[in-house]
Order: structure tokens, then sequence, then C-alpha cells
């Protein structure tokens, strides 16, 4: 592909893995299933789209994408070698990105599975944790607000936004966080 490059030590996902010598170091123009290299991100971006469906999800409300990708290049090629999208664990990076690719599983993940198909509380909670820091859906908040238009409805919709616990009741620290947005 134009733009494209590989790297020396070029090989497929399939083909096997660099020694930690030969270990590719993380760019966010470098795609995360295989060892291809852009001339920049969006292109990269475009690639893992065309290629393997991959896609930062909510892209309006991340506010680093490259510090995301590093993370998730992070996730995959550093131990434990965790998916994308449901969080099991591998030996190396070749082997996490073969599961990946055959289980159609490059893309981001929220919800962590079992081998018996079971939600995975703790694995969940750890993928919905790396995310988090990537992410700010304040604005998100304010477009549904202006598009509601009974005041009740309105107040509402913001505080089940701000009820993590979703408890119906606003803690302290809950209170301030609605407090700090609606101050920004």
């Amino acid at each position: 592909a134009a733009g494209a490059s590989e790297a020396p030590t070029a090989a497929a996902a399939g083909d096997g893995e660099p020694s930690e010598a030969e270990a590719i170091p993380f760019s966010p123009r470098r795609c995360l299933f295989d060892r291809r290299h852009f001339d920049d991100m969006e292109e990269c971006l475009k690639y893992m789209w065309r290629t393997y469906d991959f896609a930062v999800p909510d892209r309006e409300y991340c506010t680093d994408v490259p510090k995301l990708l590093r993370a998730l290049w992070s996730r995959v090629s550093e131990p434990p070698h965790a998916c994308l999208f449901c969080n099991r664990k591998f030996q190396d990076a070749g082997s996490c990105r073969r599961h990946m690719l055959d289980k159609r599983h490059a893309r981001i993940g929220t919800e962590a599975r079992t081998r018996t198909g079971k939600t995975d509380e703790a694995g969940s909670q750890e993928l919905q944790e790396v995310l988090e820091e990537f992410y700010d859906f304040h604005g998100s908040t304010r477009e549904v607000t202006e598009r509601i238009r009974d005041p009740g409805e309105k107040a509402a919709c913001l505080l089940r936004f701000f009820d993590a616990d979703r408890d119906g009741r606003l803690n302290h620290e809950e209170l301030s966080a609605l407090w700090a947005a609606a101050s920004a």
C-alpha cells in the first residue's frame, strides 16, 4: 500500500514474533496486528479498519488517540500479552495477535469473557480501566441535555450520568464530579 513500509524483520502477524533483541518499537503509525508502518497515524488507522475491522470507538470523545494506541500496543506486546477484545492472556505477543485475528478480536472490547463464555467481572473492569483515561464523555452529556426539552427529564439524565454506582443517589464523589463538570 502507498505510504506503508515493512519493518526490516518483516513477517506477517502469524509468521512468528521477533526475538527480544528484534522487538519492534511502538509508533502510532505502526499497525497493531502486523508489522506495517505508515507515514502518518491516519493512514495506519484506515489500514487497520480496512484490513482488520479495527477502529477507535467513539473517537470524537477520545482525548489522546496516540496514547490510546500506545496502551493497546503495550497490552498486546508486553506480558501478560492480553487480547484487546476478550482480555485473554497469552505467553507471547505472536500468540495473542494470532488469537485476535483468528477470533476476529482485532477490536477494542469492554466486556471480558471466561473460556466458558461467562462474563469475567474482574477482566471487564480491567478492560474498562485501560480505556477510561483516554475518553471524556462530558460533551456527550451536553448533547443529550440540549435535545431534551423537559427540565425534569434533563435533570434526571444528568443525575443518572454521574450516578457511577447506579444506586439512584449521588454520593460525595459523584456529586463532586457533577459539580466539576458543571463548573467547567
